[in-house]
């Protein structure tokens, strides 16, 4: 029930989206779509999973945006879900901290000592990083060793990669949520047993993996020499993934120039057919960059001395504003191009 209501959701907003085209628009239907998924699965006449509505819709939705979404819409969205993203952690982080005061004073007025629960906590916090581990590297070496396709398919990984993804298990916002999710009374009214206990462990579980993994993890990834490893399999996919895009971009290009009626300047030809090519070969040109001690290479100097340039260009651009050459429209405009254009060199 709740798969299907999503599934409609979804289908209902990528519609809509295709027939608007536009930004703002879009983001603003994304920002309602789980809130519709939710209510539209759980009601007094339905009686369903919003959450799996809410997880389906999304899955289908980010599946087929790629594709229909503009790319007006894609600049926008990125920076507003990570700060929708970020304002909805720190808010939780903020409830819960109100919180734990009558937590802890309800573990002081129950039937077990402090210290007992204490234990308990760093019992399950080293259980479930154990267990981490215990899933993790079966997961990654069974397969390949009782399936040569998977093998073929997929080379083992060196351990230094499955150990730091086993050791990268926080726990976070989900979790917390999740325990302060239970109800604080039965059926009958009186309390949920357990409850401060359940939420107590959580908290330290959050707080121990937060702090004892989340920092000790880039230093974990030196020390194994997993960013070297990581970052070169992952230039040398992007490089691929360019290359072949730019192929398919100049073979374009070379269709509609045979079926045009107009004559295009050979200049603005050639700088197309550059412009297609820059791209693959900067991924290429990043296959070796993955030593810290590298050298700068001519499209490092060409991204350090445009932004110097693109600096300039903005303080020459806000003088002349304070001046009254220009007005504050023209300069939000020009403001506008210059930092679309540093973001690509930031990218880049």
């Amino acid at each position: 029930g709740g798969v299907a209501i999503g599934l409609v959701i979804a289908y209902v907003v990528t519609w809509v989206n295709r027939k608007l085209r536009d930004a703002l628009v879009e983001n603003t239907i994304a920002l309602l779509t789980p809130f519709v998924a939710y209510l539209a699965a759980e009601n007094e006449y339905v009686h369903t999973s919003g959450v799996l509505s809410v997880v389906v819709a999304g899955l289908f939705i980010g599946h087929r945006s790629p594709r229909q979404s503009s790319y007006a819409s894609r600049l926008q969205s990125r920076s507003l879900w990570r700060m929708v993203d970020f304002l909805l952690e720190s808010v939780v982080f903020a409830l819960i901290g109100l919180q734990l005061r009558s937590v802890v004073e309800g573990l002081n007025a129950g039937d077990r000592s402090p210290w007992e629960v204490a234990w308990a906590a760093v019992l399950v916090t080293v259980v479930v990083i154990l267990a981490r581990f215990a899933w993790v590297f079966p997961a990654t070496y069974l397969p390949r060793r009782f399936s040569r396709r998977s093998a073929e398919r997929d080379p083992t990984p060196p351990w230094q990669g499955s150990f730091v993804l086993s050791w990268a298990g926080m726990r976070g916002v989900v979790s917390l949520a999740a325990a302060f999710g239970l109800p604080l009374t039965l059926d009958d009214g009186s309390p949920l047993p357990g409850r401060d206990i359940i939420l107590f462990i959580t908290f330290t579980v959050v707080i121990s993996t937060l702090v004892l993994q989340g920092f000790s993890l880039p230093t974990l990834i030196r020390r194994l020499g997993v960013v070297a490893a990581e970052s070169a399999a992952d230039n040398l996919a992007e490089a691929g993934a360019q290359q072949k895009a730019a192929d398919a971009a100049v073979a374009r290009l070379d269709d509609l120039l045979s079926a045009g009626a107009d004559e295009v300047p050979e200049d603005i030809v050639n700088r197309l057919r550059e412009r297609a090519e820059l791209r693959a070969l900067q991924a290429w040109e990043r296959l070796g960059e993955t030593g810290p001690e590298r050298s700068e290479t001519p499209q490092d100097a060409y991204r350090r001395l445009r932004r110097e340039m693109l600096a300039t260009e903005r303080s020459v651009f806000i003088e002349l504003r304070d001046a009254g050459r220009i007005d504050d429209e023209v300069l939000r405009r020009v403001q506008e191009e210059l930092d679309l254009e540093e973001a690509i060199l930031a990218r880049d």
